[in-house]
């Protein structure tokens, strides 16, 4: 047997090493050491935020963006909604106090 990160060497048969889809041991070392800036003390608030916004992944990011997006088109549709209907039963409730005065009028 040999190992998969080493070349094959036989008498009658010769092949190079495998590969890294066959070989987890021949795949390059990936070094996940991510660089964190340390923020100064005397930092400002828009500094902070910039420092913790540039240690997130863009799609982190984009993602937040979208949710605060839908939250804010959310509560906005429901509070029209809201001013809508009461608006409509404020207009209906005018209406059946006229013809109530009106039908008292002519009777």
């Amino acid at each position: 047997m040999f190992a998969c990160d080493q070349p094959v060497i036989l008498p009658h048969v010769s092949r190079q090493k495998c590969t890294c889809m066959d070989c987890n041991a021949m795949c390059p070392k990936i070094n996940n050491t991510k660089i964190r800036i340390i923020p100064k003390i005397n930092s400002t608030l828009i500094e902070k935020i910039k420092l913790h916004l540039s240690n997130l992944h863009r799609i982190t990011i984009i993602t937040i963006g979208v949710y605060i997006l839908f939250v804010i088109a959310f509560i906005s549709s429901n509070i029209l909604l809201s001013i809508w209907t009461w608006t409509s039963k404020k207009k209906n409730s005018l209406m059946q106090s006229k013809k109530r005065f009106s039908f008292e009028v002519f009777n």
